[in-house]
């Protein structure tokens, strides 16, 4: 099967593929589209006409976390995962699609964490749908770039991808070939955001940051950050044989992404495929074509036993929930729904509860708040100048109160000759996002060109 990596940007999709010669990449093609019917002109570039597409999710859209547990049992490890989630992402485990990938560090596991919202994967899906295209994988911009460093550049393990497209310039560190941190500095590009992009880095890497950079994508849509790293002398640029793929590295790395370690795909669920669905179905037909009157005597065999399992279950599951149904009263068994909508529904009243009552949550951190505010467009206008900044705790777990979740109420006062830029980012404030809590409510006051304004964070 090809598959065909494609990253559409503005008016244009560039899509890329690679074919496996006795397990080792060969690259196939390269090339920018524009117009209707992509999905045409791809199928006449591929040699296989059942190829499939794979698409990118934005840095912006995906959560990178990483943390460390003290499991090595996978196991052990994906039952305590969800609870340790929940403090570390600004949705419900419910709400979104997670991916880890593990790592043993004696007797504990290092983990990290490729999260997205639902909601996100669905969109994506609608833009492509708008293009006339549909994506059988969807992985990621920092996830594809990793991949295609590993292709072009195969002794690297460690480097700084700097990706530039008509959406802004992403950041993707790497590190022993994993994307452990990724974040967009957006369309304006200065040297003063760079400085804060690299010391955010920075600081998910432990205190420090390759020594290599790469720029990649279309590296003429921002000349001035080519300059500005160039200007520096603790980076030194990394060059290849085949500069000319660096405009497609994003769907270069989609389509080598598939294979082997690392496989990304936010694809699943409700939101798998109807193809993939066909093709495990034809697969199954044609396991089964050689016995398929002794995997009827069998599958009748299975039905009976798991009829009566199912009646044990049944009645298991009515004497937990009478036993247990004074301390949680929600609790209740659905004669009308299956057992796994009864077990669905008790271990989401379970979850909760146990997740009240976690000991440690991640406390924010305030170098967070001002990375928000530093690339925030209405803040960093010229003329606009941040006069004061009070981060205040108004609550947090303890030991005695471990519901508590974490509240903080921030005090911000800034001048500006701009009251439209002002209006802009009271705007904002009131529209909330995943940083902003607007249903804690927004103060405002104005005093002549100094603004006072005071609003609380979602953690």
């Amino acid at each position: 099967m090809q598959r065909v990596g494609i990253y559409c940007d503005g008016d244009t999709c560039r899509v890329a593929s690679v074919s496996y010669l006795q397990g080792k990449p060969v690259f196939d093609f390269a090339e920018t589209l524009v117009g209707k019917e992509i999905k045409n002109k791809i199928s006449m570039r591929c040699c296989d006409k059942k190829f499939e597409i794979v698409s990118p999710l934005e840095v912006e859209e995906l959560f990178i976390r990483k943390l460390r547990m003290p499991l090595t049992k996978k196991e052990a490890l994906f039952e305590a995962l969800p609870f340790q989630l929940e403090s570390l992402l600004p949705f419900s485990i419910d709400e979104g699609i997670f991916i880890p990938q593990l790592t043993k560090v004696g007797n504990e596991t290092d983990v990290l964490i490729y999260a997205t919202h639902n909601d996100t994967v669905s969109q994506h899906l609608f833009d492509l749908e708008k293009r006339g295209l549909s994506s059988e994988w969807i992985s990621s911009v920092p996830t594809a770039l990793i991949h295609f460093i590993c292709f072009y550049l195969p002794e690297i393990s460690d480097v700084l991808i700097v990706h530039q497209s008509e959406k802004g310039v992403g950041f993707v560190l790497m590190q022993d070939r994993r994307a452990i941190a990724a974040m967009n500095l957006g369309k304006d590009v200065s040297e003063v955001k760079i400085e804060r992009i690299l010391h955010y880095l920075q600081e998910k890497n432990g205190g420090t940051l390759p020594q290599n950079y790469l720029l990649c994508g279309d590296v003429t849509l921002f000349p001035k950050l080519s300059y500005l790293f160039r200007a520096r002398d603790d980076f030194e640029e990394l060059r290849g044989n085949q500069e000319e793929l660096l405009p497609f590295a994003v769907p270069l790395g989609l389509s080598l992404e598939t294979q082997g370690e690392g496989v990304i795909q936010f694809r699943q669920g409700h939101l798998t495929t109807l193809g993939h669905v066909q093709k495990t179905k034809r697969l199954f037909y044609t396991l089964a074509g050689g016995g398929v009157t002794l995997m009827l005597a069998a599958l009748i065999a299975f039905q009976m036993v798991i009829g009566k399992q199912q009646k044990v279950m049944r009645k298991e599951l009515k004497g937990f929930i009478s036993r247990y149904k004074q301390e949680f009263p929600l609790l209740k068994f659905d004669a009308s729904k299956g057992i796994e909508n009864n077990l669905s529904q008790i271990k989401k009243q379970l979850r909760g509860s146990k997740a009240a009552g976690k000991l440690y949550l991640e406390p924010p951190k305030v170098s967070d708040l001002l990375l928000y505010l530093s690339v925030y467009p209405e803040l960093n206008e010229e003329g606009v100048k941040i006069e004061s900044l009070q981060w205040n705790l108004e609550s947090y777990p303890s030991v005695n109160s471990p519901s508590k979740n974490y509240e903080i109420k921030v005090d911000l006062t800034f001048s500006t000759l701009q009251a439209l830029k002002a209006r802009a980012f009271h705007d904002a404030l009131l529209r909330g996002d995943a940083y902003i809590n607007e249903k804690k409510g927004v103060t405002w006051s104005r005093n002549g060109d100094v603004y006072q304004t005071s609003f609380f964070l979602n953690h």
